[in-house]
């Protein structure tokens, strides 16, 4: 019985081992199905991230020819803009300068207006003075020299005047 019971536990311990090899190919064939995915998985982000790192590098690339292009024409447009720019501030100063110049014209007449109206208030003023003279004298010549001594009542000839 002995060999039999051999055989037996044999035959058990056989068919375990045969069951955990089982179990090591299932676990086996899942982790390389599992890596097997991983793989194409990896394959097909290294695929995408090439093209995508090629399609950013060409745009730099057109990016950096069009500005080399385009300084050209950004250079001449900047040159135009400051020429019409200092064209206008020119005209600008010279408006403003003909503006001063009529200005100062305006001002100039108004003066020389006001210089002749004085001259003319002098020479008014100067003709009162000698009618005044004139009428001082007439006075004096009828009331005499000593009319208007400090002494005597002064007499007046005029409403502006003490003679």
């Amino acid at each position: 019985m002995r060999g039999q019971e051999c055989e037996q536990a044999q035959a058990v311990l056989a068919e375990r081992l045969e069951r955990q090899r089982e179990k090591q190919i299932a676990h086996l064939e899942q982790i390389a199905a599992a890596r097997m995915g991983k793989a194409s998985l990896a394959r097909a982000w290294q695929t995408w991230l090439d093209l995508h790192l090629e399609q950013r590098w060409q745009e730099r690339m057109l990016r950096a020819t069009a500005g080399r292009l385009l300084k050209p024409a950004v250079a001449a447009a900047l040159a135009l803009w400051r020429a019409s720019w200092r064209a206008e501030e020119v005209a600008a100063l010279a408006e403003s300068q003909r503006a001063l110049r009529g200005e100062r014209e305006a001002l100039s007449a108004e003066g020389a207006a006001l210089r002749a109206e004085l001259e003319a208030a002098r020479e008014v003023h100067e003709q009162d003075k000698r009618k005044q003279e004139t009428g001082h004298e007439e006075v004096m010549l009828v009331l005499g020299k000593d009319a208007l001594s400090p002494f005597s009542q002064p007499s007046f000839c005029h409403t502006s005047c003490r003679c």
